[in-house]
């Protein structure tokens, strides 16, 4: 029988502001081959036009990543996703702070990713209730917006480290 993983995600639509774009700009002026998640463009290219850093970096919807992939079997995946969205409807509303900057590693040890950590809210107790505990210690709800290969972040990390006072 086919499995497959399916990610266990939250997404949010956003706004794009101008203050996290020149965030952005920032670092990638300071840490080389960054790569802006999801869409895999080199950022110090959307760098060089203000437009199309706000279109391609931040006018997307974003994903919560909420701990790891979770191994279902083909055919359970339209079930279960319609199963989160009927348990899901009733979820009340809260608040998310995306005020901390991190940088993580995944676990093949290959990328590096630049993420806003999910400080506040109530992603983990969802996460607990639909999907069990996390199974890491270390595993946080983080919403990735840079990676680049695995050395170069971590290498670059005291600049990152530095740069968070510019945090929008």
């Amino acid at each position: 029988m086919r499995s497959s993983s399916i990610s266990d995600k939250v997404y949010i639509p956003s706004t794009p502001r101008k203050d996290l774009a020149l965030f952005l700009k920032r670092v990638a002026n300071v840490v080389p081959g960054l790569h802006v998640a999801d869409v895999d463009i080199p950022l110090n290219v959307l760098c060089k036009d203000d437009q199309k850093l706000e279109q391609v970096a931040l006018g997307r919807e974003f994903h919560i990543s909420l701990g790891r992939t979770v191994p279902i079997r083909v055919h359970q995946i339209d079930s279960v996703l319609a199963m989160l969205r009927q348990k899901l409807q009733s979820q009340k509303r809260y608040w998310i702070d995306f005020s901390k900057w991190e940088v993580f590693v995944n676990d093949e040890q290959t990328r590096t990713f630049l993420s806003m950590e999910v400080t506040t809210g109530g992603l983990v107790e969802i996460h607990e209730e639909y999907f069990g505990k996390l199974k890491s210690s270390n595993a946080r709800p983080m919403l990735e917006m840079m990676w680049a290969v695995v050395d170069n972040l971590i290498r670059y990390g005291f600049v990152v480290q530095n740069v968070k006072h510019l945090q929008p």
